[in-house]
């Protein structure tokens, strides 16, 4: 159980660097975009699992980072499905995802890797 901890904590982190990589380095990879959102979407519920799974532990930390991955969970599905069907989302929300979604992953990845084994 600890080696499947440690891997998703790693993918977590690595999923965080691409993130930002992608979002600041300057260059039209816009195709990227249909890559990454799937990575975004799967490591959003690991976050919204962990922290959930953290409140049922009574870790107080996690009642914030819940709450805080439920809220950028909505924008992201909202806009990425409004995005696949009317071809565009709204860019404020890019913004906002792109910026909360990998400090919530590094959070979640190191918490996952640092994890006491009670």
């Amino acid at each position: 159980m600890d080696t499947i901890r440690q891997i998703v904590s790693v993918l977590l982190i690595l999923a965080a660097i691409a993130i930002v990589a992608q979002t600041v380095i300057p260059g039209g990879r816009h195709d990227l975009w249909t890559f990454f959102n799937p990575v975004m979407a799967v490591s959003i519920v690991v976050v919204v699992v962990f922290g959930a799974w953290g409140v049922a532990r009574g870790r107080s930390e996690s009642d914030f980072v819940l709450y805080l991955g439920l809220f950028v969970a909505y924008l992201f599905f909202l806009n990425w499905f409004k995005e696949l069907d009317e071809g565009e989302g709204h860019a404020w929300v890019w913004i906002v995802v792109n910026g909360m979604i990998p400090v919530l992953n590094a959070w979640t990845g190191v918490r996952l890797w640092t994890l006491d084994r009670r």
